[in-house]
């Protein structure tokens, strides 16, 4: 029962993880580690059946599946988070480069985050949910 503190502390388990998540790519890099990906939340269910060691996965989906944090969110009360998280997430808005509106969006978009992370209405947003988390003042939520 080892609270991993880095990446290189998962080396010799068996850890699933969400297909395209941050935390996938993380852990491929590391050979030592046995990844497991995941395209549904079966993932949770062979986590508690001890199909895997543990779970590396993005903050939000964390709060999401495991604490129960958002409409419609169930906790999971098997499982429990460990340690403090250990790389920043980074949040998008998507859009279609082709949209003829696109030059447009951009701009009005990343002023709106400026002006929600300024008013610190983004800081009321992530505490709400339980988003925060020792890393969000590194992507300017304070």
């Amino acid at each position: 029962n080892v609270v991993p503190k880095t990446v290189k502390d998962l080396e010799g388990y068996t850890v699933g993880t969400g297909s395209g998540y941050k935390a996938e790519s993380i852990m491929l890099a590391d050979k030592k580690i046995n990844v497991k990906s995941y395209t549904g939340n079966i993932a949770f269910t062979d986590l508690v059946q001890k199909k895997v060691d543990a779970f590396f996965l993005d903050f939000p989906i964390a709060a999401y599946y495991i604490l129960g944090t958002g409409p419609g969110a169930t906790p999971i009360p098997e499982l429990k988070l460990l340690g403090d998280p250990i790389y920043i997430d980074d949040y998008f808005v998507g859009f279609k480069k082709t949209n003829p509106n696109s030059a447009i969006l951009l701009p009005e978009i990343n002023q709106c985050f400026a002006i929600l992370k300024k008013n610190g209405t983004l800081k009321k947003i992530y505490t709400k949910w339980q988003l925060m988390n020792s890393l969000q003042a590194q992507i300017g939520v304070m």
